[in-house]
């Protein structure tokens, strides 16, 4: 993440959501953006790169594919992994950013074990 870039406030209720009117043609200058850790995944350069992005229209992920879709197609991973970590249902309460990345450390590392 380039170093002037403020951090996205954490949001699981949202892909992406522009806290005020800013130049749409460049998401990497919003202060006060918030965004869940698919839309997050999408303003990171490297993987904005490989063709996952965060739009400034809302949409985040591949296109032409659905959130959905492209989170399954970009992290090879299947639809019940995208809803166990990107879906607000499957937390208790309302997480953190902090508690996402650790499932999905833990989803990274049962991929991992599973190649073996």
């Amino acid at each position: 993440m380039p170093k002037d870039m403020p951090r996205p406030k954490f949001n699981i209720y949202n892909w992406f959501k522009k806290a005020y009117p800013y130049n749409s043609v460049d998401v990497f200058k919003p202060c006060g953006t918030s965004a869940c850790a698919a839309g997050y995944a999408g303003l990171l350069p490297e993987f904005r790169k490989l063709g996952f992005k965060t739009s400034t229209e809302g949409w985040v992920g591949l296109k032409n594919l659905s959130t959905d879709e492209s989170l399954c197609e970009f992290f090879r991973i299947n639809q019940t992994t995208v809803e166990s970590i990107f879906y607000p249902e499957a937390y208790a309460a309302s997480p953190t950013a902090r508690e996402v990345a650790r499932r999905i450390r833990k989803v990274v590392k049962g991929l991992k074990a599973n190649d073996t």
